[in-house]
């Protein structure tokens, strides 16, 4: 008896070799759309970064200080002065409850200052970024690029110790941190020639967030040491009055 074959069924050898071209297809397309996505979320983000320094800029405005917690664009102090989250400064220049300037805050505050944010499950202290984990206030660094984020609720600031008026950007990886550099800094010369650089992979030997923190470029996103399998850091100026201690 003549057997009946179905039209356009495909042998094992064909549906070998048609899934091998799937997989070079997809390959193709994922090494291809990587960047492009990258490139959508900087752009994402340089909007949020923008809309955070223009919030900053109103606190600053109505209470004559930056606060050390993004928390204090959101929430009012006046609600939780007594709470657990409270009386740990609400502003950037004494980095303590008490002070003066906290006095100033709680009197003068007219947020919220920003809005449509939300804040990292488990921390009130930061919040949700557009591009890698997290964005807060406030961090030392060292003179070879080591950042260490403020902990505004910490009870040990060393009284020596200088915080920077920056936005710490965290949860990033390098191809993340290039793309972020370009999005950000790529429209001025120094900027685009350190970008050039990162790009060339030069981020385990470059960091210049200590000389955008300070002010010394004309550029506002700068770098932290890169050290593979350790915490990647990028912070990001929105004031030229940059130490709050």
């Amino acid at each position: 008896m003549k057997k009946t074959r179905m039209v356009g069924a495909m042998s094992l050898t064909e549906a070998v070799l048609w899934l091998a071209l799937a997989g070079i297809v997809a390959g193709a397309y994922l090494a291809l759309a990587g960047p492009a996505t990258n490139s959508a979320k900087a752009y994402r983000l340089n909007a949020q970064l923008s809309t955070i320094k223009e919030a900053m800029n109103h606190y600053y405005t109505d209470t004559g200080t930056y606060p050390c917690g993004i928390r204090w664009l959101i929430k009012n102090p006046n609600d939780e002065k007594d709470a657990a989250t409270g009386n740990k400064c609400y502003d950037s220049l004494s980095l303590k409850a008490g002070a003066q300037q906290d006095e100033d805050v709680l009197a003068h505050w007219g947020g919220p200052y920003l809005k449509d944010q939300e804040f990292v499950p488990g921390n009130s202290w930061a919040i949700k970024s557009q591009f890698g984990q997290a964005i807060a206030v406030g961090a030392k660094i060292t003179n070879d690029g080591v950042i260490t984020p403020l902990n505004p609720t910490s009870d040990e600031l060393g009284e020596q110790d200088t915080y920077y008026n920056i936005l710490t950007l965290t949860g990033l990886q390098a191809d993340h941190i290039r793309s972020i550099y370009s999005s950000v800094n790529g429209r001025g010369i120094e900027g685009s020639k350190n970008a050039e650089a990162l790009a060339g992979n030069a981020i385990e030997n470059f960091a210049d967030a200590l000389k955008v923190a300070k002010g010394e470029t004309d550029y506002e996103m700068g770098v932290g040491k890169f050290d593979k399998g350790k915490q990647a850091y990028m912070v990001y100026r929105f004031t030229r009055d940059f130490s709050g201690k």
